[in-house]
């Protein structure tokens, strides 16, 4: 079978985009799928619209999503993290054109939350995945059916390799749109002089992400003493590591799904004195982390395609070859998210170097 991909996110230099992307093709190719047709993030976008069928026909006047549309037999939209509080609607008006002219339509490996839409328009699919509990108990909320998978990441082919992280208190990169709040915690740890020196950032958008880094980044983080993140794939990576996790609290209610989805007293915190109580009780919730650890490693079979049954349009390792020559061919996208990382990298530098607020009385009399 023919297949399009839409928001497909290899052109970032994210390790879990990455990671999600070949997890997509290699799940497509061993079910014998071709990704004939790709669109990568932001390239189904409709600014200004407000009405469903609005931003159909929109979608409807893009040619090059038309032209495409018309060589495939399904249209598979990888949701990730990007339809939420009203965003990526642009997205589901693309399954509804596709949908509308007989094809195969798949939203797999969601986060679903305040989704402005019709609870028609969300169950017309015929394969609607979620990663979390929160997304999935916000579907049933609604009436809609959907299958609640772990995060496609855990399908993605990892190497092996040495760490540079032995020991480290590792802090991941944030956003300061969505977890601006989990970026000042973590930077005051890295700021402090009892641990400071413990931390280390590790950027999962950004060079851990480059095309040839982002297979490695499991086995860097396996040395870590613990890692630090309100990302979502950075709490995943983490947890394939078998490195223990403190999740910061985020804008949507990822990481709260993810550690209900895992079970156990998995920590969420979103204060320095919070992350430093779950530093220090790491080791009395060994086996609440190595139970998530199992759970992720059994979860590694994916099967978000399976509904498209067995083609012989193509193969796994096709499949993989032809994602990287699709990311290559775009090099004005990788230009525009390396302009992103920079900004981000700049935002994480204004915190870093800001000066520290003075300790309390009672900070510098105990510590």
């Amino acid at each position: 079978m023919k297949v399009m991909v839409c928001n497909d996110t290899a052109v970032k230099s994210h390790v879990g985009c990455r990671a999600v992307s070949d997890a997509h093709a290699r799940m497509l190719g061993r079910l014998g799928h071709a990704v004939t047709a790709r669109f990568f993030v932001n390239e189904i976008r409709v600014d200004g619209e407000d009405r469903f069928e609005q931003l159909v026909a929109a979608v409807e006047r893009d040619d090059r999503f038309m032209a495409a549309l018309d060589g495939v037999e399904a249209v598979v939209v990888n949701g990730e993290g990007t339809i939420h509080h009203g965003s990526g609607l642009a997205l589901i008006a693309a399954l509804h054109v596709a949908k509308r002219r007989r094809k195969a339509t798949l939203l797999v490996n969601c986060l679903l939350e305040e989704v402005p839409l019709a609870d028609d328009l969300l169950a017309a699919f015929d394969r609607l995945s979620v990663r979390e509990t929160r997304s999935a108990a916000y579907m049933r909320s609604r009436g809609v059916e959907c299958v609640q998978t772990f995060d496609s990441i855990v399908a993605a082919r990892f190497a092996s390799g040495p760490s540079d992280l032995g020991d480290k208190i590792v802090l991941t990169d944030w956003t300061a749109k969505n977890d601006p709040g989990a970026g000042a915690v973590s930077m005051g740890l890295r700021q402090s002089a009892d641990l400071g020196s413990a931390c280390e950032l590790f950027a999962v958008h950004g060079e851990r992400g480059e095309m040839d880094a982002w297979p490695k980044a499991v086995a860097a983080l396996s040395a870590a003493r613990a890692v630090v993140s309100s990302r979502h794939h950075g709490l995943y990576l983490a947890g394939l590591a078998r490195t223990p996790f403190i999740a910061l609290r985020g804008r949507t209610w990822k990481g709260e799904g993810l550690l209900e989805t895992l079970g156990g007293d998995l920590p969420m915190v979103e204060s320095e004195g919070g992350l430093r109580s779950a530093l220090d009780h790491i080791e009395a919730r060994r086996p609440a982390y190595d139970a998530a650890f199992d759970r992720l490693a059994a979860a590694r079979d994916l099967q978000h395609f399976d509904i498209l049954g067995q083609g012989s349009d193509s193969d796994e390792e096709t499949e993989v070859a032809r994602l990287r020559k699709d990311v290559e061919a775009r090099p004005d996208l990788a230009a525009a998210d390396r302009r992103n990382v920079l900004k981000r990298r700049a935002q994480e530098d204004a915190h870093t170097k800001a000066k520290s607020r003075k300790p309390s009385l009672l900070r510098r009399i105990f510590g």
